[in-house]
């Protein structure tokens, strides 16, 4: 297990970077654009995120499953892979572009989505481009270089909005300082990425046989990523664009947690999709029981404080966001379980079973997106969203159950126990800094005395 662990720990380091650069920018500029500003600036992000998964098409794991098994040359697969990347962002690009006039958005919300949809090439956050371009280091466990160059590519980003804030300049300028800064890192990693792949032979396949097995893959990401983002662009046409910046930072906050649950199915993946049979349900077991012993605490600790994290990044006037933190977080502890769910699908083929979970969660979301936030504005937003995950992890146990694989329920109830017994002992505590340490001494003592599931080892690693 020593790769994948090291793997994790760099995927991990880079995303990590990437979320307190990202919680930095909130704190950051929640204070210099103000709510409605700020509003703005995160809508066009909101927006951009529902088209990255067109762009991605499903592609990526195809490739690396495909890379991994050995199945053709892999610099001719990567070539290919990079090609149809290419084509489908562009595409992306085109759709959401049309779409905000379509929509009738505001003339200073479309210049904003124009800006932001460029990162669909070049940024190195959440589902772009370059995850085409981190194939051959995903399939081989070899992300330490990608993830160097993320960081790198964070922190200029950073130093440009710095340089744009204390220089007075307008959201504009701001995302559009941001978005380029990706730009160097990017080209690097497209000459690295090429050769680490190695040289291509003469045709030996079809691409339309990665397109028919990626399509499953891709639609039903598209779907969760429409479930994710729907509330915000329902609550921009029927909440204020004050809401929208309440809204904003608390779902930046809280999702800001999700690259636990991606990183380690990112490493993961590889070792599952070449597993056999009888050893699938180990792995998924383990990884099922390491993340709810992360996402138990997580959700209890954040909600006890929700108020005070809100009124800490964002200043007294985003006061309004702690009732949102407190909803959405346990949205994120359901998702952290749902990412399991999904990236076991997609290892072991079943992206048809993946397709029918997120069919049925885009479909609740929407529906209780219009149900809620009309009459609840930002709460209802918030509500829709962790209403959703919830019953998706209610599916996604009923899916995997019929496929043989089963969830350690043990494991949850174990690690629940643990966790009301630290918010047993932080609850009154007086200030956020206490609560902390004593909830992880807390927790830590009571998961210490839980035995976790051995069963099962990862293909080739010890």
């Amino acid at each position: 297990m020593g790769n994948v662990l090291s793997n994790t720990a760099w995927i991990l380091s880079a995303s990590a970077f990437n979320k307190v650069s990202s919680i930095a920018l909130v704190f950051i500029l929640s204070r210099y654009l103000g709510a409605a500003d700020f509003g703005r600036f995160s809508f066009a992000f909101f927006y951009i995120t529902l088209f990255s998964s067109i762009a991605e098409m499903g592609l990526t794991p195809v490739l690396i499953r495909r890379i991994r098994a050995g199945e053709g040359q892999p610099g001719e697969m990567f070539a290919k892979g990079v090609f149809l990347g290419l084509c489908s962002s562009l595409a992306a690009i085109g759709l959401a572009v049309a779409g905000a006039f379509f929509l009738g958005f505001a003339e200073d919300v479309r210049l904003l989505i124009v800006i932001a949809s460029l990162g669909l090439l070049v940024s190195f956050r959440d589902v772009t481009f370059r995850w085409f371009l981190e194939v051959p280091f995903r399939a081989w466990l070899k992300m330490r270089v990608p993830a160097l160059l993320g960081m790198a590519s964070e922190l200029m980003g950073l130093v440009a909005v710095l340089a744009a804030v204390y220089l007075g300049k307008g959201v504009e300028v701001i995302l559009a300082v941001y978005v380029l800064s990706n730009v160097p890192a990017f080209m690097l990693l497209a000459l690295l990425s090429f050769r680490e792949a190695g040289a291509g032979r003469a045709v030996t396949f079809s691409p339309f046989s990665i397109l028919k097995e990626a399509f499953p893959i891709g639609l039903s990401n598209t779907l969760n990523t429409f479930y994710l983002i729907s509330g915000s662009i329902v609550l921009y046409f029927y909440g204020t664009i004050e809401s929208m910046g309440y809204f904003a930072i608390a779902f930046r906050l809280t999702t800001s947690l999700r690259i636990i649950p991606e990183a380690l199915m990112n490493s993961v993946f590889p070792a599952l999709a070449s597993a056999r049979e009888d050893l699938r349900q180990g792995i998924f077991s383990r990884s099922f029981g390491m993340l709810t012993l992360v996402a138990m605490p997580l959700a209890l600790a954040t909600a006890a404080a929700a108020d005070e994290i809100a009124v800490f990044f964002g200043g007294s006037d985003f006061a309004p966001a702690g009732g949102a933190i407190e909803v959405l977080i346990w949205a994120t502890a359901f998702a952290f379980l749902n990412t399991c769910a999904r990236s076991t699908f997609n290892a072991v083929s079943l992206g048809g079973s993946n397709l029918s979970v997120s069919s049925a969660m885009g479909a609740l979301s929407i529906a209780l997106s219009f149900a809620l936030i009309p009459a609840w504005g930002l709460t209802g937003a918030a509500w829709s969203l962790a209403i959703t995950e919830a019953a998706g992890f209610a599916l996604n146990v009923m899916v995997l159950s019929r496929q043989g694989l089963r969830l350690p329920f043990g494991l949850l109830a174990r690690y629940g126990a643990a966790g009301l017994c630290m918010l047993a002992c932080v609850l009154w505590l007086p200030n956020m800094f206490l609560q902390v340490l004593v909830g992880v001494a807390a927790y830590g003592g009571a998961a210490a005395l839980l035995v976790i599931p051995s069963e099962g080892t990862l293909p080739g690693m010890k």
